[in-house]
């Protein structure tokens, strides 16, 4: 029995903070955010990198921000 709770309990422990991330309706910004610290790291401009960097772990660091900018953008609609 007490294997089976640790199971759960391990399975579930870290659930809220793995929602927050994996069910991002809109992560175009991020991944190209993460592409373009991958081309920077290639063409070797460590200042740039460090930037873009930076900018990634302050959208990690704060859930608001990773959640505006994230959100699906509003469908233009078409004027007759």
């Amino acid at each position: 029995m007490l294997v089976v709770a640790k199971f759960l309990r391990m399975w579930t422990e870290d659930r809220a903070y793995r929602i927050l991330f994996e069910e991002l309706p809109n992560p175009d910004y991020i991944v190209a955010l993460c592409k373009d610290i991958c081309v920077s790291r290639e063409n070797q401009e460590w200042c740039i990198e460090e930037e873009l960097f930076a900018k990634l772990l302050y959208l990690y660091r704060s859930p608001e921000m990773l959640i505006r900018l994230t959100q699906n953008k509003p469908k233009k609609r078409k004027r007759l």
